[in-house]
């Protein structure tokens, strides 16, 4: 039997940055990874996702915006093996960097399944046993289908075959209005696609701000893209061969959808299921070692990611909390802290939230309506890149910033942006909330000037109407 005296079970994003700080504190972690380093964020998900719209831009801004900026171009065309191949490059690179950091570092990686067979001992298939003093499990989420019939037919995909397709389809319906339904639906459009966002709840996005929701919306419509909202998917059918009068190109599926106007049908050639995720918790034998599980299969951990079981901590999607990889990085830092003999928490009130769409979204900290039900006297600033010089100058004045704000103290509560390049404009925002700054606080602080970052300076002085710009 090999000891440890620190198992990692997964190295996704929790998992491969738990080893990485506990090997800065002095330990040597072992690491058991079931598929690939990096797991389904650098390998299936955020970074290939991201890869492929930075494609789809690129495409859009040389066929549209390029004329603008007074530059002709043609022959222009979509290389689909040519970008995908690209997407997988991207992916392969960042994996194989971590297949060298994590063993520079002193940290074993076992390839396997782990599966406990008590508090201190795992079973590696096939003949792999591992004993150790502390544990952390970081597997992951996968994506969940809810029981809605006909899922499971022909040319219903889920994320991984949209990010490796063959072909382009002529029409694509996505399942789900949520940050992962909105990216696809970005990308496929842009590609050629003639697109169908349905999503049961009342808006896209529906856990942001009620404005930047509304705003996504208008610029996907101007896109093309077709939102349906407030539908539930009751049906998916196979239909046979027809003629689209729209696209020209046979249909495939139809989507029979409760509104609340009635029944209605979506007719398309493929469909995108991006409704849900569940962790990864089946397998593992949780029971064995004593570890508490919660309804959703997920891992219930305290702010120090430990799990009822002492000495055992838990990261990441696993713990069925905010599935995002930048939270799993630190989650997995407060576990292995916490593995090592340190007390620390996890912030989960200030986590950044991109999505990337075009224009893209980012938000941190509370939304208008949190506020006011969490009884704040808010002050809201808005201000729109039309006024901004820098977003003028590129091209791209859509969109906005908008800063919530407590109206006696001046007190910022959240900040909500969309436009270009918002992921990046966001962590001034984390920043300023870690801290508790204040707007006197945004205006003492010069900002560069012509920059994108000016605008969430005026947004948070126009709570107080002084924006200057505006």
């Amino acid at each position: 039997m090999k000891p440890t005296d620190l198992l990692i079970i997964g190295g996704g994003p929790a998992g491969y940055v738990a080893a990485l700080r506990a090997a800065q504190l002095g330990a040597k972690p072992l690491v058991v990874e079931a598929a690939e380093l990096g797991g389904v964020c650098l390998n299936r998900g955020c970074v290939p996702t991201k890869s492929l719209i930075e494609s789809a831009g690129l495409y859009r801004t040389i066929t549209g915006a390029a004329r603008e900026h007074g530059i002709s171009v043609s022959g222009v065309a979509i290389d689909l093996d040519a970008m995908v191949k690209r997407k997988a490059g991207v992916s392969r690179t960042l994996s194989d960097a971590l297949a060298v950091l994590l063993p520079s570092r002193g940290i074993e990686i076992i390839p396997g399944r782990a599966r406990f067979t008590g508090p201190h001992e795992v079973a590696i298939a096939p003949d792999e046993r591992v004993s150790f003093g502390k544990a952390i499990v970081c597997t992951g989420s996968s994506p969940w289908h809810p029981p809605i019939p006909g899922l499971d037919l022909p040319g219903v995909i889920g994320s991984d075959e949209a990010l490796a397709p063959s072909d382009i389809p002529a029409s694509l319906a996505v399942i789900g209005g949520g940050a992962v339904g909105c990216e696809f639906a970005t990308i496929y459009a842009v590609l050629g696609c003639q697109v169908t966002i349905i999503e049961m709840l009342q808006s896209l996005v529906p856990t942001e701000d009620a404005e930047i929701s509304q705003a996504l919306q208008y610029y996907m419509e101007a896109q093309g893209i077709t939102v349906i909202t407030g539908a539930r998917v009751e049906l998916v059918e196979r239909l046979e061969p027809a003629t689209d009068a729209q696209t020209g190109e046979g249909t495939a599926l139809r989507i029979r959808l409760a509104t609340p106007g009635g029944s209605r049908t979506v007719d398309v050639q493929r469909v995108l299921a991006a409704i849900g995720r569940r962790p990864n918790t089946a397998g593992l034998d949780l029971q064995a070692a004593g570890i508490t599980v919660g309804r959703r299969g997920e891992i219930p951990v305290d702010g120090g990611m430990r799990t009822s079981v002492p000495g055992i901590f838990a990261a990441g999607d696993v713990t069925g909390g905010i599935l995002l990889a930048h939270v799993a990085f630190e989650q997995g830092i407060v576990a292995a802290e916490n593995a090592l003999g340190r007390q620390v928490s996890f912030r989960q009130g200030i986590v950044p939230r991109c999505i990337y769409t075009d224009p893209e979204v980012a938000a941190v900290g509370m939304t208008e309506a949190a506020a006011l039900d969490e009884g704040y006297d808010v002050a809201v600033g808005r201000f729109p890149f039309t006024n901004s010089g820098r977003a003028m100058a590129m091209g791209r004045p859509e969109g906005f910033v908008k800063a919530v704000t407590e109206k006696a103290g001046g007190q910022l509560l959240g900040v909500h942006i969309i436009g270009p390049h918002a992921s990046e404009l966001i962590a001034e925002a984390a920043l300023a909330l870690h801290h508790g700054s204040t707007i006197d606080d945004f205006a003492q602080v010069i900002h560069a000037h012509p920059t994108l970052t000016e605008a969430v300076k005026e947004a948070v002085l126009d709570a107080r109407g002084e924006a200057i710009h505006k």
